[in-house]
């Protein structure tokens, strides 16, 4: 599935019209393993407008990411509309036809564009039975290291098969839109038939407990002290709860939901004339996080909604390995860069995983490959303290170095600062440094002197991003340096940085540095990279 462009207005194959410059989702296919494609110009495009109320945006509707989601039986395609800042989530059973059934945005950084989205689940530190999905958009330019670059941002949450639901700490706000009628929060001395709702199974007679559940943290968004919990016999309990019917008088309907995550045991559903209309699962959590459900088409109607719990045991699990290689490049000055013929390259794939890094989920990134097959050589250096600039001699053009070092109160004046100076000229009239801010607790990289950087104003630029020491008050930088190019990978990989560099083929030199007093405890480890032609 790819994005059409259509620079002038035509009536396609298709007998579909589109607009001048129009942007549309097409497919193609492949009936020999992926050797050779076919368009599908009998179809094309198969989503040919935003929907409404965006149909306005046209220009700027692309980079379907799509996935087939087992639970629904259905292929998903994640479509953004770059300069609203929203994603789009569609559903469909052939690739063909497809449906809205969501939308997500605009949150967090909203400079330049929405672009290349993507959307998959991830486990948390390593244990399959704990799942959170994980959307990542691209920024074009407005990245999340300075105003002017290509970045990416990501958003932790759930997903249903039709909704992404952001945790509240993942998005700058959430919760419940103000103005919310609470429908039932459970709160009160009172059994669900008391309230008017209808169990089977092994909820008859039974009332809300006390929410002694990790939903209780302020995080998640608890709004009370009382909830549905249907583990009152262990595993084996199952049953339903049905509401009092209502008549839908709202545009959404948002609520909290933890546990298995299985659509069709362990869910949440709105039932309209006893059809299921909006199903809604856990995440294999306890932690209850916010859903919602866009009703507006159902306004006036008369529902009711369904919690289940069928299942008799085990939460489940959902395994997955997701590796990405982005671009290394950045429109503002992409047709530009001093290369002949190539223009820019692709980073380091890197194999992505959630883990809990100051009690917070964080999307972390490691370098794919094994980098001890690629090396030769290296030397490693340890220094009780660093003072001032300390020459490391020549190293090459393409190396990998791991720095780590303690952190250190800030000074009092000037810079304080310590790192590493790569791809640097003997006289260190080209140099880029790669180091950390103490009094900031940011990584940067400065290019400023990085070789050539005459083609751009913007280019010869400094660029951070934050990184807090670890608990041994330790700070760790993985780099990569390559010809054109400096990758850094901080601690476990939950800042990383990507610039490119033109420098002179003989800025072969490094240096560590260290200012606003000295930096202790330092290990230095250089390999050299073989080179890929040989």
């Amino acid at each position: 599935m790819y994005t059409s462009y259509y620079p002038s207005q035509q009536v396609l194959p298709s007998g579909k019209q589109v607009r001048d410059q129009q942007q549309a989702q097409s497919i193609a296919y492949s009936l020999d393993h992926g050797a050779t494609w076919t368009t599908y110009d009998e179809g094309n495009p198969i989503i040919l407008d935003p929907p409404a109320p965006y149909q306005d945006q046209y220009l700027d509707f692309r980079d379907p990411n799509i996935f087939w989601y087992q639970p629904i039986k259905k292929w998903v395609a994640v479509i953004s509309l770059a300069k609203l800042h929203k994603l789009l989530i569609y559903t469909s059973a052939n690739l063909k036809q497809w449906s809205l059934q969501s939308e997500f945005g605009p949150f967090n950084a909203v400079g330049g564009v929405w672009e290349c989205p993507n959307l998959f689940p991830l486990s948390i530190d390593g244990d399959e039975s704990k799942v959170k999905w994980v959307a990542i958009v691209g920024l074009n330019p407005g990245g999340p290291p300075g105003t002017v670059g290509s970045g990416i941002q990501y958003f932790v949450g759930d997903f249903n098969g039709t909704t992404f639901t952001p945790d509240l700490n993942s998005i700058h706000g959430g919760g419940p839109p103000d103005g919310s009628f609470i429908f039932e929060d459970f709160e009160g001395n009172r059994s669900f038939a008391d309230r008017g709702w209808v169990a089977t199974g092994d909820l008859v007679g039974t009332s809300p407990v006390a929410g002694t559940l990790a939903g209780q943290n302020p995080v998640t968004g608890f709004l009370g002290k009382q909830l549905v919990n249907t583990f009152l016999k262990g595993d084996s309990t199952t049953g339903t709860l049905t509401s009092p019917s209502f008549k839908i008088s709202y545009k959404y309907i948002n609520f909290l939901i933890g546990g298995g995550n299985s659509i069709n045991q362990t869910a949440i559903r709105l039932k309209i004339d006893g059809g299921i209309v909006y199903a809604t699962t856990g995440s294999n959590s306890e932690q209850l996080t916010w859903q919602s459900w866009d009703v507006r088409a159902f306004q006036n109607q008369t529902a009711t909604i369904e919690i289940i719990d069928l299942a008799t045991g085990g939460w489940g699990h959902i395994t997955d390995q997701r590796t990405i290689i982005s671009w290394m490049n950045n429109w503002q000055y992409g047709s530009t860069i001093p290369t002949d013929p190539w223009r820019s390259a692709m980073t380091i794939p890197r194999q992505l995983s959630l883990k809990t890094i100051d009690q917070k989920i964080a999307v972390v990134q490691e370098p794919k490959e094994s980098w001890k097959a690629i090396t030769k050589g290296g030397s490693i250096s340890t220094f009780h303290s660093v003072t001032g600039v300390h020459n490391l001699g020549e190293i090459g053009k393409a190396v990998d170095i791991q720095l780590t070092f303690s952190s250190r109160e800030p000074a009092t004046k000037g810079s304080s600062e310590f790192g590493i100076i790569v791809r640097a000229s003997e006289d260190l009239s080209q140099q880029t440094r790669v180091g950390y801010d103490f009094a900031t607790q940011q990584v940067f990289i400065d290019r400023t002197k990085s070789g050539d950087v005459s083609f751009d104003s913007t280019f010869a630029s400094v660029y951070y991003a934050p990184l807090s020491p670890a608990t041994n008050n330790t700070v760790t930088l993985h780099i990569f340096v390559d010809w054109s190019s400096v990758e850094v990978f901080g601690d476990q990989g939950q800042t990383t940085m990507t610039a490119q560099i033109f420098p002179s083929d003989n800025a072969t030199y490094a240096k560590l540095f260290s200012t606003g007093g000295s930096t202790n405890n330092v290990q230095l480890h250089i390999s050299k990279v073989r080179s890929t032609w040989t």
